[in-house]
């Protein structure tokens, strides 16, 4: 079912995933997630995971681990302990809110309203905050299935010997006593290894080589300016990530082995594996 993909741009992969999604998934409005790093491309592929499944006569409602963050004057209020936690990304999202939305739909009458917030990374200049609800997606009903697309999504607890030190230049200039990092893994303990539970599949991609996100978040950003967007510098894309290092290589070195399906991705975010568990 995988081997055809082999080569294949991610984007050009969705219809694969969902008739597996389709045949593999077993309960009532099933959580399917999607986990991969900053620009892999999975927001793109959840996108069209979810126009499959509506072609197929599937009622779908897809939204991100992004919509998620913290307000602005919540990051705020934290950073002033934790300076780390300024930027929109590990330890700065309402995993309650995100469970809240999650256990509507699943529960939801075919009267009931559910509202889903968004997120607008480029409020606060450029730093993001949480959308005015009247920009909120509204979905009316119970879905037959919900994507939940994130960079951290399933990511398990840092062995706590291994959050002592700094793994790179912003963490040594904002968190040189690893403040922050216990922080952000006594979370993934605790509230976020509950919002993991409503996650019935898993999709994850991955790269063996974390220059890739670099390259991949460049990406991203060059083809949102080509669109007449608003996209980060090459210098932003280098300290955004770094905010995300420890735990996306984190994530690249355990999630394999829990995942559902893993999608190995080149430089040029071509598929060069597909490993299925199911």
């Amino acid at each position: 079912m995988f081997k055809e993909l082999k080569g294949r741009e991610l984007r050009d992969s969705a219809e694969t995933f969902s008739r597996w999604i389709l045949r593999t998934a077993r309960t009532p409005s099933p959580v399917i997630g999607i986990n991969g790093h900053p620009g892999s491309g999975k927001t793109t592929l959840a996108s069209r995971i979810k126009e499959n499944l509506e072609k197929a006569g599937k009622r779908t409602v897809s939204f991100s681990i992004d919509d998620f963050y913290w307000s602005y004057d919540k990051r705020e209020k934290e950073a002033r302990k934790r300076k780390l936690l300024d930027v929109r990304g590990p330890g700065t999202h309402d995993t309650r809110l995100a469970a809240e939305v999650i256990r509507n739909l699943s529960g939801a009458k075919e009267e009931t309203v559910t509202r889903i917030p968004r997120f607008n990374k480029w409020l606060k200049g450029g730093k993001g905050d949480r959308a005015p609800k009247k920009d909120w997606q509204i979905f009316k009903g119970r879905p037959d299935f919900i994507i939940f697309e994130g960079w951290n999504l399933c990511e398990a607890p840092v062995n706590d010997n291994k959050i002592k030190s700094p793994v790179n230049r912003i963490e040594s200039r904002l968190d040189p006593d690893s403040e922050t990092a216990e922080y952000i893994n006594s979370r993934l303990k605790t509230d976020y290894s509950r919002l993991w539970k409503y996650i019935e599949l898993l999709i994850m991609i991955y790269t063996e080589d974390f220059d890739d996100v670099y390259r991949h978040r460049l990406q991203q950003e060059k083809e949102l300016r080509a669109e007449g967007k608003e996209a980060m510098t090459e210098s932003q894309v280098r300290d955004f990530v770094d905010h995300y290092q420890r735990w996306v290589q984190h994530i690249a070195e355990t999630l394999p082995e829990t995942a559902d399906i893993v999608v190995e991705i080149d430089a040029e975010r071509r598929i060069k594996d597909v490993k299925c568990r199911q």
